[in-house]
């Protein structure tokens, strides 16, 4: 695969205040978000319907006013680009936030509808819930990588940006068109991606894209971990945060948090369910039991750079690493993305759509 070099002048660059950036976003990508809003609305009740359960909308739209207010108290930048999004595609502001952090709604709306954490099954969530697997290697310098599993197709609704807010350090984003940030790098090398985590420890807080976005207003990894643990969170994710100096893994649900100094470490995730509040009680599904067996496998036998090889195996589409839809079962997820991250160099690698038939991109400040 040949790869695609992007410089600041060769990406889309959006300027000005937080509201401007959010706008001009919107108008230039306004039926890309249409469409996405309206994928996720469906995506709602299909995937509710298989626990069961039949969606009933209202119920979130009603916390998503409270959600709104904590947003907007918290991260009123974010909330003024979120705006503009809203103003340019006519899309309430509200619908933008509950699609825009679609797994943490999806965990919440679980939660509305009062399924308790004996009631998830481990399997049929790691199976209908965007999950993805990471590789961070920081023993000589920090680098990482990711797949971006989601639901087929979502490279569709997919762009990487510069953002350049004023009086804010510049970043690069990848991610959903229209949200605040769902993986990224700034100005000062410090990078954010993540992973979804499964969890009922869910309450009114920030949605995942608004967490990632502000903690990229940081210059140090240490600065965006300290930040990041002072909020509430909607609900669970796991984060990787990095700097060209030390790395740290943070498991963060509404009210929990765990946190590691990775740096001078090989570490890996995929994902588990949190069944409650003690965040040691917890299952796993077999896809993320295969999917880490891999990734183990791969760190063990490798001769030569881990994160090189975790590349090659999603460029191959070797199973279990990568994930193709199974309709058969009613599962649809795929791995459609590959991030990498080289904070020393300042730079972000990624793949949009399925890594095996799509050219990686690299770009840098």
């Amino acid at each position: 695969m040949s790869d695609l070099d992007y410089h600041d002048n060769q990406v889309p660059i959006f300027r000005g205040t937080r509201y401007q950036i959010g706008k001009d976003i919107g108008t230039e990508y306004r039926s890309t978000i249409q469409n996405y809003v309206n994928n996720r609305n469906d995506l709602f009740s299909s995937e509710f319907r298989l626990f069961g359960v039949k969606y009933n909308a209202s119920h979130l739209k009603e916390a998503s006013v409270n959600i709104a207010n904590y947003i907007k108290e918290t991260t009123p930048l974010e909330w003024q680009e979120l705006q503009g999004v809203a103003d340019s595609t006519n899309i309430h502001i509200n619908d933008l936030i509950i699609t825009f952090g679609y797994t943490d709604s999806f965990d919440y709306a679980l939660k509305l509808h009062g399924k308790e954490p004996s009631d998830i099954q481990c399997d049929l969530l790691d199976n209908i819930v965007s999950e993805c697997s990471s590789l961070i290697d920081t023993k000589d310098k920090v680098v990482s990588i990711q797949t971006w599993d989601m639901p087929k197709g979502s490279e569709e609704f997919c762009i990487v940006v510069k953002k350049e807010p004023k009086n804010e350090p510049s970043l690069f984003t990848y991610g959903i068109a229209g949200a605040p940030c769902y993986m990224g790098i700034n100005e000062f090398g410090v990078c954010v991606g993540t992973t979804n985590l499964s969890t009922l420890d869910s309450g009114i807080g920030l949605p995942f894209p608004f967490l990632i976005s502000r903690m990229l207003a940081h210059v140090t990894a240490d600065k965006a971990v300290t930040w990041a643990k002072s909020v509430h969170r909607l609900s669970g994710h796991y984060f990787y945060i990095l700097d060209k100096d030390s790395a740290y893994e943070c498991e963060l649900s509404w009210g929990n948090s765990h946190i590691e100094n990775i740096t001078n470490k090989i570490s890996h995730h995929t994902n588990h369910i949190i069944r409650s509040n003690n965040d040691s009680e917890y299952c796993v599904g077999q896809s993320s039991i295969q999917r880490k067996e891999f990734i183990e496998q791969l760190v063990r036998t490798t001769n030569t750079d881990a994160i090189d090889q975790f590349r090659k195996a999603a460029q191959q589409c070797r199973l279990p690493l990568c994930r193709k839809a199974n309709k058969h079962n009613g599962f649809n997820t795929e791995t459609v993305g590959l991030i990498s991250f080289y904070p020393a160099d300042k730079k972000m690698s990624c793949v949009i759509g399925p890594p095996w038939s799509n050219s990686e991109i690299n770009i840098y400040f």
